[in-house]
């Protein structure tokens, strides 16, 4: 039942079509291969040599051409995504990536041409090697050089990510092990809410007079992935599970079996420890990713921003 909650890898843009901006400190982008789809034509866009002012600096025109043109071709086939919602995407993107290189360059902190250059190789290797690179490349509307210029403010915002927020090693976990009683189990049918209630009563139940949890766990947990290990789900961290799971794990008496809801259906909890431990990679970056996307909001709240690109 470990729903984690994955950053995504975006090509470009993520959340077009709420007009959101790629979540700075993100990993990479990568190019995957784009569907067939009509090529749609160049916006046209006005405004000069500079498309934005971010607190007194610059924002070439080229740098959000090459933003608005991938994202106009990458949501192509996508319906309901309009030219002006990719414009202010791409718009916020160059804004955020501004607040960042202005960070960057007062803190002194850079990204190589070879640290661009590992990137390539690496996604190279992830596409099958450089001919399929280059294919996939072509496929997005890029040439490799538009590709690194895409891919190095991303490098920047990690580098400004881990210089602000350095990953703790240590991180709070709580070991957890949970009955569910899913609402649409995979094996057998759909139960109504009041079903799965009362079936979660009755196991509650059976482990307050002295049933054992595991073999309970066993018999009647429709979470395939825990059933097997008497429910046990190992440590879990904070924002790794669904809301409701998460406050239990942090939050309820430990050892002291109870019942809560969730979108899967009911648990049947019970949180055997919590305490420090070593942190896996993932949960750090995720806290870091968490922490670094709440100051550009707040960066972006109070940046002066003059936006002068028109697209039509």
């Amino acid at each position: 039942m470990r729903i984690p909650k994955i950053v995504s890898l975006p090509i470009l843009l993520i959340a077009v079509a709420g007009c959101g901006a790629q979540a700075a400190g993100s990993p990479t982008p990568t190019v995957a291969p784009q569907p067939t789809v009509k090529v749609p034509p160049t916006p046209m866009v006005s405004g000069g040599a500079v498309a934005a002012v971010v607190n007194g600096h610059d924002v070439s025109m080229s740098s959000y051409r090459l933003l608005l043109n991938f994202g106009v071709r990458q949501y192509a086939a996508q319906k309901g995504v309009s030219l002006k919602k990719i414009a202010d995407s791409a718009m916020q993107q160059v804004v955020v990536n501004a607040i960042v290189a202005q960070y960057a360059a007062q803190h002194h902190i850079a990204v190589t041409n070879n640290e661009v250059l590992n990137q390539v190789l690496a996604q190279e290797r992830q596409a099958g090697g450089l001919v399929h690179f280059k294919s996939e490349l072509k496929g997005a509307g890029l040439t490799m050089s538009q590709y690194e210029q895409l891919i190095r403010p991303n490098l920047l915002a990690q580098k400004v990510a881990r210089s602000m927020f350095p990953a703790s090693s240590k991180v709070e976990a709580a070991h957890v092990r949970h009955i569910l009683i899913a609402l649409h189990p995979s094996a057998g049918k759909p139960r109504t809410d009041a079903q799965a209630h009362a079936l979660a009563e009755h196991v509650l139940s059976l482990i307050q007079h002295g049933g054992n949890f595991a073999t309970l766990a066993r018999k009647y947990s429709d979470d395939p992935g825990s059933a097997d290990k008497g429910g046990d789900l190992g440590n879990v961290f904070p924002g790794e599970t669904v809301p409701p799971f998460n406050q239990a794990a942090f939050h309820l008496p430990l050892n002291k079996p109870t019942i809560i809801k969730s979108v899967y259906g009911y648990h049947v909890i019970d949180v055997l420890s919590r305490g420090m431990v070593k942190a896996p990679a993932g949960s750090q970056q995720q806290q870091q990713q968490t922490k670094f996307s709440a100051w550009i909001q707040r960066q972006l709240k109070t940046a002066k921003v003059q936006k002068l690109a028109k697209v039509s």
